[in-house]
């Protein structure tokens, strides 16, 4: 049997997938601050499931990025290496790969219906996909296709890379985050704890009059920001500028991989604001690019609706090691 695992910055996902099966089996959630590090989680996976002396090997889908055999997951403070993850689990053959790497993969194993059309294009079989996903970090990834008709996923760290306001509102920000963290990478603001960042911009700013939200909720978190968007001015323009960001950052995907094959939206954000994502802002924000307008037009833009895409990239990738 493979073990499979997801790990984020908030939950991770384990389960065991038998040769050429993708069918996840004594799958578990498991919220990360119930441990101390990744080995607690793994001993007590192994104690409530049946894989003891079953395992062949393990692949993990790990939110940071991987580096000879090693992973530093920044949002979470964990360390994993396939050497220590190979005694822990008693096997031969451990891989760590980037969560949004396993995400890639994850597409080409996932049916047609885990996936909504964002925006209409035409996409192109042997063309890159771009995979971005904003979630507890912001990651992206992109998907080739090679000539043995196999796929090859590359990590990035593009979630990183800094952040270029499109407005004064927008330099505003930018100001206000450089204060307070110096770089302003675009995860800062396409991100949960972005989305927080743009809310407490906004507020030093100067709330909009009469928004009884901010003064009952002046520390309020990600998802209450979002649920409150229909009633609060101020929850209302911190998504909107949240979904300009985004949007613009997925059509730089889009024109850095030349991603004709489609840009495909993960992570756990995503899902729970597909009526604002189908709205003009993330669109036009995509489409913004001057003179390659034209050739976003032809990009599809798709959102993953299934949870266990990484899981299931990891267990992709896993089926050559068992």
């Amino acid at each position: 049997m493979l073990l499979a695992a997801d790990i984020g910055g908030t939950k991770t996902a384990i389960a065991l997938f038998a040769p050429g099966d993708f069918a996840p089996q004594e799958l578990r959630i498991y919220q990360n601050a119930r441990f101390p590090s990744a080995k607690e989680l793994l001993t007590t996976y192994l104690e409530e499931s049946s894989s003891k002396g079953l395992l062949k090997a393990a692949v993990f889908s790990l939110a940071g990025p991987v580096i000879d055999g090693r992973c530093q997951m920044i949002n979470l403070g964990w360390t994993l290496t396939e050497e220590a993850l190979c005694q822990i689990l008693e096997v031969s053959q451990v891989r760590l790969i980037n969560d949004l790497v396993a995400t890639a993969y994850g597409t080409l194993v996932i049916p047609s219906q885990d996936l909504l059309s964002l925006k209409e294009g035409h996409p192109v079989q042997q063309a890159p996909r771009g995979i971005i996903a904003a979630g507890t970090g912001l990651g992206q990834s992109v998907l080739i296709p090679l000539e043995d008709k196999g796929h090859l996923a590359l990590a990035t760290e593009a979630g990183h890379a800094d952040f270029a306001p499109a407005d004064d509102l927008e330099w505003g920000l930018y100001k206000y985050l450089h204060r307070r963290y110096g770089h302003v990478s675009v995860e800062r603001i396409v991100s949960g704890p972005g989305i927080e960042n743009i809310y407490r911009y906004l507020l030093e700013k100067g709330p909009t009059p009469d928004d009884p939200f901010v003064h009952q909720r002046p520390q309020a978190r990600a998802p209450e920001i979002v649920a409150a968007a229909n009633k609060s001015p101020t929850c209302r323009q911190a998504l909107q500028i949240f979904l300009r960001a985004y949007g613009a950052e997925a059509g730089n995907l889009a024109l850095r991989t030349l991603a004709r094959g489609g840009i495909y939206l993960g992570g756990g954000i995503a899902p729970k604001i597909v009526s604002h994502l189908k709205g003009e802002t993330f669109i036009s924000a995509f489409l913004s690019k001057g003179r390659l307008q034209p050739l976003l037009e032809e990009i599809p833009v798709y959102l993953i609706r299934n949870e266990e895409t990484a899981l299931l990239g990891a267990a992709y990738l896993g089926q050559s090691l068992i």
